[in-house]
């Protein structure tokens, strides 16, 4: 049993080196598909909160009228 030359060193360092960039380049994937995960969850939120409000407007113009209308009949 030898022991390791200088080129199997270098090997394990390169395979070592490859396995560390893959490894921080799946940790950089993965934060980046949280943030647009994140940013399509937001999308979706304001888009919800904007049909709310939209719904908010249109319920207020309608009781609005019906108060109006109510008044001219009294």
């Amino acid at each position: 049993m030898g022991g390791c030359s200088a080129a199997d060193l270098d090997r394990l360092s390169e395979q070592q080196a490859r396995y560390d960039r893959l490894k921080r380049l799946d940790h950089e994937a993965k934060k980046a598909e949280r943030h647009f995960q994140i940013q399509a969850y937001q999308t979706q939120y304001n888009s919800e909160i904007l049909k709310e409000i939209l719904q908010l407007n249109e319920n207020m113009c309608s009781f609005i009228d019906y108060m109006t209308s109510y008044g001219d009949k009294y």
